[in-house]
C-alpha cells in the first residue's frame, strides 16, 4: 500500500512532468532551486553532487510544515527515528543505530559546526536549514556519529536590513514567539539577534492531583551574530547562544494498554537546562584554497528529578545532574575550485571536555515495595574528563568528466579520565562510601572511499563505503564500584551505500535514492555479569534498507514533498541481557520497518495558503526484549491562511487524527510497561509579521 502511494506520488508527477518538458523554455521558469550544503566541510555544494545521503530541510520548508522541533523533523525524514526521554531530552536513530533506552546519551547535532553536548538542543530558530547525514560519517565528524548527524546552520545577517517575528498559540495553552533582526552595520560589518519564548501546560492529566497542567514548562533562547569583513577574502563570525529550560517532569505512565495522557505520580519533579555557547570562526581565501577556523566553549547544565515509581507510592525519587564545559577547535583548508580534477581537504580537530554527574537515589516510606529500606540513599558523584585529538584529511579526483572517486580519512585519539566517588546510607546517615580513579585511552582510523558517475546533466549514481564510531566510557551513573571499574571500548558501524540523485524534466522534481547495509559491531550494552548490571561491548547489530525522497514544483506555488524508508534491522548477538533472555535474533527497538510522508504547499497569488502532511509510520518495538510493541499510526498536520507583502495569518492542526502512541517505554521492575506518550490532538492560529 505504501509503495503504491510513493508510485503515485513520484510516478504521476513523472508522467505529467515528462510531458511539460517538451514545453518552451519560457514555460519552465517554475523550478526548483538547487540545494546548497556544507556537509563534506568543503565548499558549498549542490546536495546531489554529495556521494552519500543527505536531507536538507530549509528555512521555508520547517515553517510551512510546522517543524520546530526534532521529534516534529523525523517525521519527514526516511529511516530516521527518535526516543523521548524527558521533556526535551530526544535521542535520534539513524538507519536503526542508536537511540536505545539502555545506552548513554551522546551528542548527534552540531549548531554551526559546534558539536552540541545538551539535551535542550531539540528546538529550532531563525534557521537556514538542517542538513541531516545517514551513516557512519566518522571521516567528517569524528566521535559519535557512528550513525549520522544532524547539522544545523542558522541565518546570517543578511545583505540588508531584515526583520521578522511569528506568534502562535494553541491546544494546552501552548505559545510561542520568536524573532530575528538582522542587516549591515556598514560595509565591513554586520549583525542579527534572534530570539525564542515558549510555554505550555503540557497535554498530562494527573488523576492523583486531578490538574491538567502537572508537565508545564518553558523554553527561552537566544542568538547573537556579529560578522566582521575586512575584505572579499577575510571573515570573521562570533556568535553567542543562550538557552534554558524550565518544565515539570511528569511523563511516565503504564502504557500496557497503548499511549495514554493520564499519569498518577504523586510527585512532579523537575527538568531543566541551560546552555552558553560563545563560538568564533574565521575564514580566510587564499587563490584557490580556503582556511577556515572554528572555536567554541560550550558551558551546559542539566538537572532532572523524577518520581522513578511512576506511580502514587512514596518509593523510589531519582535526582540526577549533568554539566559539561567542552572547550573545541577545528581548523581546516580545502580547494574552492569545484571543477578541479583534483580537490581536497585536511584538518585537525582538538577537544577538551570536563563532565560531572550526579545521580541520587532516595528510597521513601514504601520503599520496600522494590526491595529496598524505606529512607535508604544510595549516590554517586562523577567526573569525566576527555580529551580529544583527530586529523583528517579528503582528496577528491575527477579523471574524466563524468567520473569521481573521493577517499576520505580521520584519526581519532581519545582519552577518558574517571573521578567516581560513592556513598550509601539511611535516614541521611552516611554509613559506607568508596572512590575510583582511573584513565583510558583509544585510537580510531576512519575511513570513507566513494565512487560517482554522472549519468546524464543533473543525474548521477554512487558507491559509498564509510565507517563510524561512538566513543569509549565508563558506567559513570552506577553506584557500584565493581560496574564502574569494567570500561567499555568504542563501538563502530561500517555502512555500504549506493544511490541514485537527479533533478529532473526541467529541474521541476528532485529525486534521491539509495540502499544501505550497515554493520554494527562492539555495541555498547547493558548486560548481567557475575551478577552486577555493567555496560560492555557485548553485541553485533545490522540493518538494510531503502530511502527515497521527492520534491516536485507541479505548477508556480504548488509544491509536493514524498518519502519512503524501508528497513529491516535486528541484533546478530546479544547475550546477558538483564531479563535473562538471548536477543540474537530481535529486532533493534525504536526503529518501524516502514515510514512513508507524504506533504503538499500550495501558494496562490491571491495570498491564500494552504498545506497538508501525513505521516505513516509501521509498527515498531521500543526495548531490546521485543516486548513491547508499537502499532503503525498516522500523523496527520495541516494549515491554512492568507499571506500578504508584510504580515500573514493562519490556523493550523498537529496530529489530527488524535493518535496516542507510546514514544519511550520500559519493563518496570517486571510490574508493566511504563512510557511517555506522543502530542495528542492540538490546533492553534498563528501570526507572522515580516520587514
Amino acid at each position: 500500500m505504501v509503495a503504491l502511494m510513493l508510485w503515485a506520488a513520484v510516478g504521476g508527477g513523472l508522467a505529467v512532468a515528462a510531458e511539460d518538458a517538451a514545453a518552451p523554455a519560457d514555460q519552465q521558469a517554475h523550478e526548483l532551486e538547487a540545494v546548497m550544503v556544507t556537509a563534506d566541510k568543503t565548499t558549498s555544494k549542490d546536495v546531489n553532487d554529495l556521494p552519500m545521503s543527505v536531507s536538507v530541510i530549509d528555512e521555508e520548508e520547517l515553517g510551512d510544515y510546522q517543524i520546530d522541533q526534532v521529534d516534529q523533523l523525523t517525521n519527514f525524514l526516511p529511516n530516521v527515528n527518535y526516543l523521548k526521554t524527558g521533556s526535551h531530552w530526544t535521542e535520534v536513530s539513524f538507519r536503526g543505530m542508536g537511540a536505545m533506552s539502555n545506552m548513554v546519551y551522546t551528542s548527534y547535532s552540531s549548531l554551526d559546526g559546534v558539536s552540541l553536548p545538551y539535551v535542550g538542543s531539540d528546538a529550532f530558530f531563525d534557521v537556514q536549514r538542517i542538513e541531516v547525514v545517514r551513516g557512519g560519517v566518522g571521516s567528517l565528524f569524528g566521535r559519535n556519529t557512528h550513525a549520522g548527524h544532524l547539522n544545523i546552520i542558522t541565518n546570517d545577517p543578511g545583505d540588508t536590513l531584515n526583520a521578522h517575528a511569528t506568534a502562535r498559540y494553541g491546544s494546552f495553552n501552548t505559545y510561542e514567539v520568536d524573532g530575528a533582526v538582522g542587516g549591515p552595520v556598514n560595509e565591513k560589518v554586520g549583525f542579527r539577534l534572534a530570539a525564542r519564548y515558549s510555554g505550555t501546560d503540557g497535554w498530562i492529566e494527573n488523576d492523583y492531583y486531578n490538574r491538567d497542567d502537572t508537565n508545564d514548562g518553558s523554553q527561552a533562547s537566544g542568538r547573537a551574530k556579529v560578522v566582521f569583513s575586512p575584505s572579499d577574502a577575510c571573515d570573521a563570525t562570533f556568535s553567542l547562544n543562550l538557552d534554558r529550560f524550565d518544565s515539570a517532569n511528569d511523563n511516565y505512565a503504564n502504557v500496557d494498554g497503548g499511549g495514554t495522557i493520564h499519569t498518577l505520580n504523586n510527585l512532579l519533579g523537575h527538568d531543566n537546562g541551560s546552555m552558553v555557547l560563545p563560538s568564533l570562526d574565521l575564514r580566510k581565501r587564499f587563490g584557490a584554497l580556503e582556511l577556515t577556523s572554528i572555536t567554541a566553549f560550550v558551558d551546559t547544565k542539566y538537572d532532572m528529578l523524577l518520581d522513578q515509581d511512576m506511580s502514587p507510592l512514596d518509593a523510589i525519587i531519582l535526582d540526577y545532574q549533568e554539566d559539561y564545559q567542552t572547550f573545541s577547535e577545528e581548523l581546516r583548508i580545502a580547494t574552492t575550485d569545484q571543477n578541479a580534477v583534483w580537490q581536497g581537504m585536511a584538518g585537525l580537530y582538538l577537544m577538551h571536555q570536563k563532565g560531572t554527574y550526579d545521580m541520587d537515589f532516595q528510597f521513601g516510606s514504601q520503599g520496600a515495595y522494590f526491595g529496598s529500606i524505606p529512607g535508604m540513599y544510595q549516590k554517586s558523584d562523577s567526573e569525566l574528563t576527555t580529551d580529544n585529538a583527530a586529523l583528517f584529511g579528503q582528496v577528491q579526483y575527477r579523471p574524466w568528466e563524468k567520473v569521481e572517486f573521493t577517499a576520505a580519512l580521520r584519526m581519532d585519539w581519545e582519552r577518558v579520565k574517571v573521578d567516581w566517588n560513592t556513598a550509601y546510607g539511611l535516614n541521611g546517615t552516611t554509613y559506607g562510601t568508596d572512590k575510583y580513579d582511573a584513565d583510558q585511552d583509544w585510537l580510531a582510523l576512519l575511513p570513507r572511499i566513494s565512487a560517482a558517475y554522472l549519468l546524464a546533466t543533473d543525474q548521477r549514481i554512487y558507491a559509498t563505503i564509510y565507517q563510524g564510531y561512538r566513543s569509549g566510557a565508563y558506567n559513570v551513573l552506577s553506584t557500584s564500584r565493581d560496574v564502574i571499574e569494567h570500561s567499555v571500548d568504542p563501538e563502530y558501524t561500517t555502512t555500504y551505500e549506493a544511490g541514485y540523485k537527479a533533478a529532473l524534466f526541467d529541474k521541476r522534481l528532485s529525486l534521491r535514492a539509495a540502499i544501505f547495509y550497515v554493520d554494527w559491531r562492539d555495541i555498547q550494552l547493558s548486560v548481567v555479569k557475575d551478577g552486577l548490571v555493567v555496560l560492555q561491548n557485548a553485541g553485533k547489530a545490522h540493518s538494510y534498507g531503502l530511502e527515497t525522497e521527492v520534491g516536485w514544483q507541479v505548477l508556480p506555488g504548488l509544491n509536493i514533498l514524498a518519502s519512503l524508508g524501508l528497513i529491516s534491522a535486528e541484533f546478530d548477538e546479544y547475550n546477558g541481557h538483564s531479563s535473562g533472555e538471548n536477543l540474537s535474533g530481535n529486532d533493534i527497538p525504536n526503529t518501524p520497518n516502514y515510514k512513508f510522508a507524504l506533504g503538499g504547499v500550495y501558494r496562490h497569488a491571491s495570498g491564500l495558503f494552504a498545506q497538508a502532511s501525513a505521516s505513516w509510520i509501521g509498527k515498531k518495538y521500543l526495548e531490546e526484549t521485543n516486548g513491547y510493541q508499537q502499532d503503525a499510526y498516522v500523523l496527520i498536520d495541516a494549515k491554512t491562511g492568507y499571506e500578504a507583502e508584510r504580515w500573514a495569518a493562519y490556523i493550523w492542526g498537529q496530529n489530527l487524527a488524535d493518535e496516542l502512541y507510546v514514544v519511550r517505554a520500559l519493563d518496570f521492575y517486571g510490574m508493566g510497561y511504563y512510557g511517555r506518550t506522543g502530542q495528542p490532538l492540538a490546533v492553534g492560529v498563528e501570526l507572522q509579521w515580516r520587514f
